[in-house]
């Protein structure tokens, strides 16, 4: 059985598994770790012998001669076994001939696999060079949930019916030079719009025609034109011709610079009985310790430098790809004269390195001391009956680091587990108390059947979260395999469905002849490609796949946007008379209120609001206030508040907006914070009825000067729109009120501004 990388090393792909079954007792203890593997003990097994019982007649030749085949096959199998050739390597060489041959396996495999995805570009390359190829058909689909709708159209339950689903189509195929595609894109399922597109692979152009038009030219695009020049990209063909590259090459190359390396490795020190763990998952190992010092890792540079200025096998590829001799080695002595480190015997790198009974290198951690900034590279695997994980880590002196863990089980020919992602990096002091901010997200997977080396990936559920997303989730289930199959991403919110990607695609053996329009078919004019009557068939299209007539479909967008919480008041201001204000004196994304800190020279007239009387939800409340019980339902706590930070809070459909304050060293608690500022709008649920003596949200426009007194000035902007402030400069509070000149629709509090300087 081959594991998801057909590396064939899980336990059940042991021929000595099964050899080691018919040695091993019927009954045992558990063995401690490190000590030696019960299918190669013997001492376990006793026999008796009964000197008294009566012998029996053979010949004598016999027994020896049987006795002698069964030693002689049984040892010729057992030196088979990886891990008995493993224990007499251990036993009879160095620890820098034990390393070193490890480390000749290790890059044999590499190259072994990077063979592999080279005869598969090979492969991908011929088919793309072939005069016409297969098509290939593509089909997404959108669709949106019921709380997708809820969210972002709460006052629209027509829209969910009309706006069922999105979708894109695609028909592509490519050629030795060309390529094409009919690209559609549908409504509920029906074709409204589509788009024929052909490219010139070799002249970067691209000809565009739309189907619904009833023009038929094509739209020219040249990527130079539009100040698009990739320059002078390397020829990558070349590399699949047979000749540039070749096996006996990559060997070649391989061979000699693992030789160089190894030169450079005089001295190593071991622990034959180690363990490689990775997140829980351990399996024994030997740990081998190198380091290397200035000295050593500059001439190790020096000597891989000066080899690759003469290496034939490396410059024949440099050169069918365009580059000249001269340029590569001009580059490799430019390198080698900014190598400015001061040579010395201090360790300058150190290496620890874990290899499997089978002689296969499964841990490498790499550190480096360079100008007094250490780095940590480290990459792990362990597997265990059938459990393995894998560690890919970056970590500095300072703290940071970036690491890829993946962990799980394989079994019945797939695999099961998750793989997370961490990123750990300093944060900027003056923003935050925090010294390090933490980002991270898991992968999980389950029967995953994957053979990368053969891009055969499937089956399989792959599932998306993340803290810093925090009730988003998203899973995407896999069928088929690379060539025809199935992709389905459903998207939660909150638990509940949000919205769903399915995408479907087949490889079919249809060929479609390819061709360039003739040149009185294009233009570099729109207006030649899209008829008059173009976003009328357009219209006309989407309203059938609605299914609602045209009027009553721009009824629905116009109530969508209407429905905006980016609403401003208009006003002619030649015509309105600011008096005695300056703009300065107000805040440039409010420009209604003053800026925040210039309170003491407000020229705003003073009232005095400290008899007001604050109530939220019928219960009176000190303005700022302490521990206000905040509904959960429209409170949304992104992160817990540091001491003496704030943020503002809001409920789902934007109608109240209250900014909390921190007041002591703790996190987010009600009972030790202040709410700075309240605003309530009118519209939808508001879970908060916030009134100041009695006016609130409703309150007759009439009412509001009997209950407050006298204004600190008042905005009428002929708009249906007026604005009341009341200043208290002793309190420095603000309230403000805006009506539509029959009740209000908004009541504000600015509470301790003084605070926030």
């Amino acid at each position: 059985m081959d594991d998801f990388n057909n590396n064939n090393n899980f336990p059940e792909n042991k021929d000595e598994q099964s050899y080691g079954a018919n040695l091993m007792p019927q009954s045992g203890g558990s063995q401690p770790q490190n000590s030696i593997d019960p299918q190669y003990d013997y001492s376990q097994y006793q026999y008796s012998y009964d000197s008294t019982a009566a012998p029996k007649k053979s010949k004598g030749w016999i027994v020896p001669a049987a006795i002698a085949g069964v030693i002689v096959v049984g040892a010729a199998g057992a030196l088979l076994l990886p891990s008995v050739r493993n224990n007499i390597k251990l036993a009879f060489t160095s620890p820098e001939e034990y390393y070193a041959e490890a480390e000749r396996k290790t890059a044999e495999k590499a190259v072994e696999d990077l063979w592999k995805l080279y005869l598969i570009g090979e492969e991908q390359q011929k088919e793309a060079a072939s005069p016409t190829a297969g098509v290939k058909k593509t089909d997404i689909t959108i669709t949106p949930g019921n709380h997708f709708y809820e969210s972002l159209f709460p006052d629209n339950t027509e829209i969910k019916d009309i706006f069922k689903s999105v979708g894109i189509s695609a028909e592509a195929a490519t050629g030795t030079d060309l390529a094409s595609a009919l690209c559609s894109f549908k409504l509920n399922d029906m074709t409204v719009a589509s788009a024929e597109v052909i490219g010139d692979l070799d002249n970067t152009e691209a000809y565009v025609r739309l189907v619904e038009s009833s023009s038929d030219k094509y739209y020219k695009y040249t990527a130079s034109e539009s100040g698009v020049d990739g320059g002078e990209a390397p020829d990558v063909s070349v590399l699949f011709n047979g000749e540039t590259v070749t096996k006996e090459k990559i060997d070649a190359i391989s061979a000699r610079y693992t030789d160089l390396y190894l030169s450079a490795v005089t001295a190593a020190e071991w622990n034959k009985k180690s363990v490689c763990t990775v997140e829980n998952v351990s399996c024994p190992a030997v740990e081998i310790n190198i380091s290397f010092t200035e000295t050593e890792y500059l001439a190790l540079i020096e000597k891989i430098a000066e080899q690759a200025k003469t290496d034939e096998d490396i410059i024949s590829i440099v050169e069918a790809m365009g580059g000249r001799r001269e340029d590569y080695v001009s580059e490799i002595d430019e390198f080698l004269s900014d190598m400015n480190l001061e040579a010395s015997d201090e360790v300058f790198a150190d290496m620890t390195v874990f290899i499997n009974a089978d002689g296969d290198i499964i841990g490498r951690t790499f550190r480096d001391n360079i100008s007094g900034s250490a780095s940590e590279y480290t990459f792990s695997t362990a597997v265990n009956n059938g459990a393995f994980a894998s560690q890919l880590k970056l970590a500095t002196s300072e703290g940071e680091s970036a690491e890829v863990l993946l962990k799980g089980s394989y079994a019945n020919g797939s695999a099961s587990g998750y793989c997370d992602g961490i990123l750990r990096t300093l944060e900027d002091e003056a923003s935050s108390s925090e010294k390090y901010k933490t980002t991270s997200c898991r992968i999980g997977f389950e029967n995953v059947k994957y053979d990368f080396l053969d891009s055969r990936l499937y089956g399989g559920k792959y599932t998306f979260t993340s803290p810093e997303l925090e009730e988003i989730e998203a899973a995407m289930e896999l069928d088929g395999d690379m060539d025809n199959g199935s992709c389905n991403i459903a998207v939660t919110y909150e638990g509940e469905n949000y919205i769903n990607v399915n995408a479907v695609y087949t490889s079919t053996d249809e060929v479609r002849s390819i061709s360039l329009p003739s040149a009185d078919k294009c233009s570099d004019n729109t207006s030649d490609i899209i008829s008059d009557d173009y976003i009328e068939i357009l219209m006309d299209n989407i309203c059938k796949a609605a299914g609602v007539s045209e009027d009553r479909l721009s009824e629905i967008i116009f109530e969508v946007s209407a429905s905006d919480d980016s609403w401003e008041p208009t006003y002619d201001e030649e015509e309105y008379d600011y008096g005695d204000y300056d703009d300065n004196d107000y805040d440039s994304e409010s420009p209604y209120l003053p800026k925040m800190g210039d309170y003491e020279s407000i020229t705003l007239p003073s009232v005095d609001l400290s008899n007001a009387v604050y109530t939220a939800n019928g219960k009176e409340i000190t303005i700022p206030c302490k521990g206000l019980a905040l509904p959960d339902k429209f409170v949304r706590t992104e992160t817990p508040l540091e001491a003496h930070t704030g943020d503002y809070f809001i409920n789902n459909d934007y109608t109240v907006m209250i900014y909390i304050e921190n007041e002591k060293n703790s996190t987010y608690n009600a009972d030790v914070c202040q709410c700075k500022y309240f605003s309530v709008l009118e519209g939808g649920e508001a879970s908060l009825d916030l009134r100041v003596n009695g006016i609130g949200i409703g309150s007759p426009q009439g009412n509001i000067e009997a209950a407050l007194g006298t204004p600190s000035d008042v905005f009428d902007f002929n708009t249906d729109a007026v604005y009341y402030y009341y200043y208290d400069k002793s309190s420095l509070t603000i309230i403000e009120l805006i009506t539509d000149g029959h009740e209000v629709y908004s009541i504000g509090v600015s509470s301790n501004i003084k605070y926030m300087d």
